[in-house]
């Protein structure tokens, strides 16, 4: 079967994203009426919807692999505390497949169940990495059945305020790094060979090679309100987008002043 993604599967899949997890198509042309909402696509193009109950309950971020399948972080719906969620992990990832080429998912596996509230999907490098506070995990089905197998912490930040800002990402970088934020000011040490730990409270983006070494602080900011601004419009550049320059001035003198006050305290 040709597991090669095509732009009508693609449309699909953007459909799916766009009338479940909320995003919008900022391209004014046709209009697609779907499920009681009205797209705007460009001419000639449409939205059909690709996945939903019982393939997918609650999705919350989705990641494609190398050969079109999709990933997606499926919410058990739990409005319990952290602590409980931490301690029960109730969500799961589902894997969906289109078995027939037909541009729709049909047949759904759940590559990982027992998660922490997911915040986040990457596919690089054979594995899932998933964004559950307070960890980055890795996940790998090293035997071909569609369920992970092998669970690394690939990344432990060992703080959870339950603000829903402690963890967002990851985001594979154009230089080949792995990218997330920490938005919460909830203090975390990190350790540096050759060098001593980082230690901080403040909001930050964070990068390391996808072997997990380097790990090191590219943004600092003073407020979690400024940082996912910021993160927001930075992560638009890094992979493509437009960031004013007065946001670059900005960020850089917040991550002078707040470096100086940390490397003083």
């Amino acid at each position: 079967m040709n597991r090669t993604l095509q732009r009508p599967t693609l449309l699909k899949v953007l459909a799916f994203l766009t009338s479940t997890l909320g995003f919008a198509l900022a391209i004014a042309a046709g209009e697609v009426k779907l499920d009681g909402r009205t797209f705007k696509v460009p001419e000639g193009f449409t939205i059909e919807r690709v996945a939903g109950p019982p393939l997918v309950d609650r999705p919350i971020t989705a990641a494609f692999d190398d050969v079109g399948r999709l990933y997606v972080s499926d919410s058990s719906g739990s409005n319990d505390n952290v602590k409980k969620q931490l301690a029960e992990k109730p969500h799961r990832i589902v894997r969906l497949e289109d078995t027939n080429d037909d541009g729709t998912f049909d047949k759904r596996v759940v590559f990982a169940d027992k998660m922490m509230f997911p915040e986040g999907t990457m596919w690089c490098g054979g594995s899932l990495y998933v964004a559950a506070p307070p960890s980055i995990w890795k996940l790998t089905d090293t035997d071909g059945d569609g369920v992970a197998d092998q669970r690394v912490e690939w990344f432990a930040g060992k703080t959870l305020t339950g603000c829903a800002n402690d963890l967002h990402g990851p985001y594979l970088g154009l230089d080949g790094w792995i990218y997330w934020c920490k938005g919460a000011f909830a203090q975390q040490s990190y350790e540096r060979p050759g060098r001593p730990p980082f230690v901080t409270r403040a909001a930050h983006i964070f990068r390391c090679r996808p072997d997990g070494s380097g790990i090191e602080p590219v943004m600092t900011a003073g407020t979690t309100r400024m940082l996912a601004n910021v993160a927001s419009l930075g992560m638009k550049e890094h992979f493509g987008g437009v960031v004013p320059d007065d946001w670059h001035d900005a960020v850089a003198a917040v991550d002078r002043a707040l470096r100086a006050r940390e490397s003083t305290s």
